[in-house]
């Protein structure tokens, strides 16, 4: 089953064209290894990464839970940091919105960015 997943990342410093010439390159070759197709765009003054993974269930997946691995528990002052979590899908097949908007420590709201992924039920 294909599948798309999409999602929103920020560097923690502007890059520069050759640093996002690198990780395109890296990604492209990582990609076409697993048989996944997407897209990369870099918003927001080189901050803002939304990225676009196609292909099958397992691949997309397998794919996405390396990315969103957070590997250490805790995150340094001006860090990216990654988290993982699952969502159940809703009963009736269509196309949703899903937002995020994180919530630090049950107290504060994370600044919104308008970050949202499509979730296709079918």
């Amino acid at each position: 089953m294909l599948v798309r997943l999409m999602y929103a990342s920020r560097a923690a410093a502007n890059l520069d064209a050759e640093e996002v010439s690198a990780i395109l390159r890296k990604s492209r070759a990582t990609n076409a290894r697993e048989g996944i197709t997407g897209a990369l765009c870099l918003c927001n003054h080189g901050h803002l990464f939304i990225q676009v993974l196609e292909g099958g269930r397992d691949a997309v997946s397998r794919r996405y839970n390396r990315i969103a691995a957070q590997p250490a528990n805790w995150v340094g002052p001006g860090q990216v940091s990654w988290f993982q979590f699952q969502i159940q899908a809703p009963q009736t097949p269509g196309t949703y919105k899903l937002y995020i908007r994180p919530l630090i420590e049950g107290a504060q709201w994370m600044e919104d960015y308008g970050v949202f992924w499509v979730v296709t039920v079918k």
